[in-house]
């Protein structure tokens, strides 16, 4: 076709032919740049999308490990919290006893005075 086409022209006159000739010429360089284009955008497109998926990975490995460690603190305050109140009673019951200790020294201490 391209051929005939070619010829038509050169029917026409030799300038015609030669306009012709360098039109279709720029018009193959066109249409073979514009395919190298959309090959090199698609390239890019594709490492774009695996960078990006492989990102995605990463960010999703992070969470579930800043996931784990929040548990983890989580269950240590818990535990934490569990060895405060512990200690708390054990010195509550430490305070309530001596309260019960001083208030058995100062009733002897006032039987003693009473005795004398």
């Amino acid at each position: 076709m391209t051929g005939e086409l070619l010829t038509e022209l050169l029917k026409q006159g030799v300038l015609a032919g030669l306009l012709g000739f360098i039109g279709l010429t720029l018009w193959k360089r066109y249409d073979t740049q514009m395919k190298e284009t959309s090959l090199e955008l698609l390239a890019l497109r594709k490492r774009f999308e695996d960078e990006l998926s492989d990102e995605r990975t990463e960010m999703k490995l992070i969470i579930k490990e800043t996931n784990q460690i929040n548990s983890k603190m989580v269950d240590s305050m818990s535990k934490f919290s569990e060895f405060i109140q512990k200690q708390n009673e054990i010195t509550n019951t430490n305070l309530r006893r001596n309260s019960t200790v001083m208030e058995c020294l100062t009733s002897e201490i006032k039987k003693y005075k009473k005795v004398e």
